[in-house]
């Protein structure tokens, strides 16, 4: 692996991502250990005390009043508070980062700024005069066509679900965002495909990493014919997971041997709560789960299911490859697109369903269950690993910092 520094000449490399985890997963690995970076995110130092991240202390810069207005807004939300004033405290929030962030780098020569989508607002355009780039990371959907999803075609409501969609002054952040950056990224093709056209030539598709997992996905062979297999779904349960059409679609297609494993947090949605409080044929509830709970359900389960209406990358799809394990899922979930496109020709490591449809995931159910159960060999997809996520990453920072061209 490449462990020169990147030559950023006398353009410092700053993150601006207060609450993106998956790039300490990038900055932590090899690739950027001689990067010289600054992070300016909502974590405090404690944050980075131990573990993989420990390293990411010296480079972080707290912002403080960005901490303590999501504090106030995760206490509103607990508390249950009006509709109109929870998002009021949303939008303190993300506007006190953004003011923090400007405040604390005004002096700044010009630098490469590779910040959260939503958070810089009409800010990127003082930035851009100063003479910044400004990156902006998305990973998802183009707001107003997952909006468009959600609610004509899915059938949502606007309280139904608390992702950006539903927060129509962040979206309008993103569009002057992505109208006037240097350039946009987002971890997945399918997500790219949403963007309009006048956006596309400044997206550089930088997918996400996995896990380091070995995998450990029991053997098919033919004592296993007959004996059934397992189902599983581990996600927040929200409604755009998509749970209630698995179990429709378990129900569809459940043998006597067959059972439907879901992991997760009670869900908000009362149905659904009601659902999982008392268990259909062969469905088991396992409750919130630890990661190392994901990792034992993963390799206890024979088939992944998660036909999400919509997610930017899903990382536990990944998680679910890495572990050995073929995966149904949605066109509109990126990490699932990626890796339908990467699995070899008739492999079906990856099978794409219709997520409006409980058919059509219960014919992707039966069609794998059956693959299984008939001893028929599927090649399982490695995923990219977090060091080759942030080689990527690194690669299109280098060419944008040599790049001068300009938004047009």
């Amino acid at each position: 692996m490449n462990s020169e520094p990147m030559q950023m000449d006398e353009r410092p490399l700053i993150f601006f991502f207060p609450t993106r985890f998956h790039i300490f997963d990038q900055l932590a690995t090899e690739a950027f250990r001689n990067v010289d970076f600054q992070i300016y995110s909502i974590y405090p130092p404690r944050y980075f005390r131990s573990g993989r991240f420990a390293r990411l202390k010296q480079h972080n810069r707290t912002l403080w009043l960005g901490l303590i207005l999501r504090g106030l807004m995760r206490t509103a939300a607990k508390l249950g508070v009006n509709a109109s004033i929870a998002r009021r405290f949303r939008s303190l929030y993300i506007s006190g980062c953004a003011l923090e962030f400007r405040i604390r780098t005004r002096r700044y020569k010009p630098s490469l700024i590779v910040a959260s989508a939503g958070y810089l607002g009409r800010l990127v355009n003082v930035l851009r005069l100063q003479g910044h780039k400004i990156v902006v990371n998305h990973g998802s959907l183009y707001e107003p066509c997952e909006r468009k999803l959600m609610l004509n075609q899915f059938g949502f409501r606007a309280t139904d679900d608390s992702a950006n969609w539903a927060h129509l002054g962040l979206i309008a952040r993103m569009e002057l965002e992505f109208a006037t950056a240097n350039a946009i990224f987002l971890c997945s093709p399918t997500a790219r495909s949403t963007f309009p056209q006048s956006i596309q030539p400044r997206i550089h598709v930088v997918p996400l990493g996995s896990p380091d997992i070995l995998a450990k996905h029991r053997p098919i062979d033919l004592q296993h014919k007959g004996q059934g297999v397992t189902f599983l779904h581990i996600s927040n349960l929200s409604l755009r997971k998509n749970v209630s059409n698995v179990l429709d679609a378990f129900a569809q297609v459940r043998s006597a041997d067959d059972k439907l494993v879901i992991g997760g947090p009670a869900p908000h949605d009362p149905n659904l709560r009601r659902r999982m409080v008392t268990p259909e044929p062969g469905v088991t509830w396992l409750g919130r789960l630890n990661m190392e709970e994901v990792l034992n359900s993963m390799y206890n389960a024979d088939i992944f299911v998660h036909p999400s209406f919509a997610d930017g990358w899903g990382m536990v799809i990944t998680e679910a490859l890495a572990a050995g394990l073929p995966v149904i899922s949605s066109p509109l979930t990126g990490a699932a697109s990626y890796y339908a496109e990467q699995s070899p020709e008739g492999a079906e490591s990856v099978v794409l369903v219709d997520p409006t449809s409980s058919s059509d995931i219960a014919r992707g159910m039966s069609e794998m269950r059956t693959k299984l159960l008939t001893c028929l060999a599927f090649t399982p997809i490695v995923p990219k690993s977090w060091d080759d996520s942030a080689m990527a990453l690194q690669s299109q920072l280098a060419l944008l910092h040599d790049d001068t061209s300009a938004v047009n």
